[in-house]
């Protein structure tokens, strides 16, 4: 007997598998017509007013080929299938009921064929597709996008808001937004990126000249396919180095030099003064490991051995062997334990 029927959001209407006995005639509402995977759910259509769900696994007596479930209040008639001479099938002339069920075995094939294509996306997306893509792809979106978003605070500083940015981005990337913020995530704990908190609404803001720096990043990545930046990518420098390195950049700060100009020093000069202003030991192996890497260099002229780097690109070079590091790693690796223990 055919009824009135009504559903909560989340209450499911039919589910895949169970045996075909009604169709739902959709009066007021939408319903979510999905496919039950081992990887979770693959929604297949969303169905509204003035259209029927289950029709086909009705008229072919077959098994229900996905779930339905109210996507929001849903208000329908639901029409039972019925025994003998009153059957909705057996009025039908028999080639149309052959018709119907060889159409309802395609769909069910085809709906199979769509959730195995879309598990697979999902697959490349989060396991094949190199993280080091999408966040190049991040860094010129934030760098070429920064002045049109960017606004002009109290300070005089040209902001952008984050949760905005990434919303642009994924528009225009189509990458998920879990995928956008685990990289967001990567290049604020790295050092790569820094953002503060707005004072008037608490949210995370970039400065425009953060963004465009964001540029250097990606043509370091970029141009990481040979010779020297091939080298630095493929290398992994120890936490208790990268500590001394930071610290050669901090020294040259600290004593007063131009960190954006070559400094040169006298290496056993600079040992003896490293640790008193540092407050850490001026490793030999540190030096000899960036010297390897062509992070600096150093000239000998006898007993006499000179230091030179660029202090700024330095430091921006381990911070993107950082941010390298991190991307091709475990997501939820605790990088700060493994440090400490490192440092150990």
């Amino acid at each position: 007997m055919d009824e009135l029927v009504s559903y909560k959001p989340g209450d499911i209407i039919f589910k895949q598998g169970d045996e075909s006995k009604s169709m739902l005639m959709i009066k007021e509402g939408s319903v979510e017509v999905y496919k039950d995977t081992p990887q979770g759910e693959v929604i297949l259509t969303v169905q509204n007013a003035g259209e029927v769900v289950g029709v086909l696994s009705f008229f072919s007596h077959g098994r229900r080929l996905a779930t339905a479930r109210a996507r929001t209040h849903v208000e329908g008639q639901m029409i039972e299938r019925r025994d003998g001479p009153a059957d909705p099938l057996a009025k039908l002339p028999k080639w149309v009921q052959i018709v119907l069920k060889e159409f309802s075995q395609r769909l069910g094939q085809m709906n199979d064929q769509f959730a195995r294509t879309y598990q697979e996306k999902n697959e490349l997306m989060d396991h094949v597709l190199d993280p080091l893509l999408i966040s190049t792809q991040m860094a010129d979106c934030m760098a070429e996008l920064g002045p049109f978003k960017a606004k002009k605070f109290p300070d005089g500083r040209d902001m952008i808001v984050l949760d905005d940015m990434l919303t642009l981005i994924q528009s225009c990337l189509g990458y998920e937004r879990e995928q956008l913020t685990r990289v967001v995530d990567v290049f604020k704990n790295s050092g790569l990126m820094k953002v503060e908190i707005e004072q008037d609404h608490g949210k995370e803001v970039l400065a425009l000249t953060g963004a465009l720096r964001l540029k250097w990043y990606s043509e370091f990545v970029h141009t990481a396919k040979s010779g020297k930046t091939r080298r630095l990518v493929q290398s992994s420098i120890p936490f208790k180095q990268r500590r001394v390195l930071f610290g050669l950049c901090t020294y040259v700060q600290k004593s007063g030099g131009d960190i954006t100009k070559n400094f040169s020093i006298d290496l056993a000069d600079l040992a003896e003064k490293f640790e008193p202003l540092i407050k850490l030991p001026l490793d030999q192996t540190s030096i000899e490991t960036a010297e390897k890497l062509g992070l600096l260099q150093l000239k000998r002229a006898g007993e006499k051995v000179t230091l030179t780097f660029q202090p700024t690109m330095l430091s921006r070079t381990l911070i993107v062997l950082n941010t390298i590091k991190r991307l091709r790693s475990d997501p939820n690796a605790d990088f700060e334990a493994e440090d400490e223990k490192q440092a150990s």
